[in-house]
């Protein structure tokens, strides 16, 4: 493993892992040495004989081996740390092509669905779609609840590590059905204040407490937004919703 190898490793693979993590094992390797020991080794790591470096540099070769020796126990440790993060790199690109590779679940495509329809404010597709994704999967997004919470785990949201991203996707019926209700919950109050009718008003805004409610329920489930590369709670939003729905009723 040497400076070429990391510098090697895609951009694009690195994105997604967070290009800090593995310019810091950098920064902190090449500062562990002097300039003589980097232009030796890095001369090494080329190619070049000991003899061409000598010849180079005027330096005895006897020396230069020394240098070079030393300077390969000073990077051991950071080398094999970076070692085992292109390792992870290499990994999560062939994960990423086999994720890739696979088509969406019924539920996932619903739940899609009744986010883009609510976005651009087709309320009534929105509902349908998010009903329909409910009915497909709920009780084995309850399920996926009960399990996460028997084991007291802590789901993060923002900007993840591959590996926590992996273990977030692996709940896909949660997470599809905590959006699809948060998406439900919307489109009914969005519905509601478009109402005349104060009965029918009501009965509308209990439906969005309803499926509020419900989402505040599936508190392990995280929605992935692409355009950030981040996951979101949607149990959080319901919770805020659900709260002004109750001080209104009030």
């Amino acid at each position: 493993m040497g400076f070429e190898d990391i510098d090697s490793v895609p951009d694009d693979s690195l994105d997604e892992l967070g290009r800090d993590e593995l310019n810091s094992i950098v920064v902190t390797a090449k500062g562990a040495l002097n300039p003589r020991e980097v232009d030796y080794l890095d001369s090494r790591l080329a190619g070049d004989s000991f003899k061409e470096i000598s010849t180079r540099t005027g330096e005895p070769v006897g020396t230069i081996r020394s240098v070079v020796s030393r300077s390969k126990r000073k990077l051991r440790p950071l080398l094999a740390s970076a070692a085992v993060f292109v390792g992870a790199v290499a990994f999560w690109a062939f994960y990423r092509s086999v994720e890739n590779a696979k088509p969406p679940t019924p539920h996932q495509i619903l739940a899609i669905k009744a986010s883009d329809a609510y976005d651009t404010d087709r309320y009534d597709e929105a509902s349908d779609s998010a009903t329909k994704c409910i009915e497909q999967v709920d009780s084995t997004a309850r399920r996926l609840q009960k399990e996460i919470a028997a084991k007291h785990a802590s789901l993060p949201i923002g900007s993840v590590y591959f590996w926590v991203r992996w273990d977030l996707l692996r709940n896909g019926p949660l997470n599809d059905v905590g959006l699809a209700y948060n998406r439900l919950g919307w489109a009914y109050k969005k519905t509601a204040e478009k109402l005349t009718s104060e009965p029918l008003k009501r009965e509308t805004l209990e439906k969005a407490r309803a499926a509020f409610k419900a989402c505040v329920e599936l508190s392990f489930a995280r929605c992935y937004d692409p355009s950030q590369n981040t996951f979101w709670d949607p149990s959080e939003q319901a919770q805020s919703q659900l709260e002004k729905l109750n001080k209104v009723e009030k």
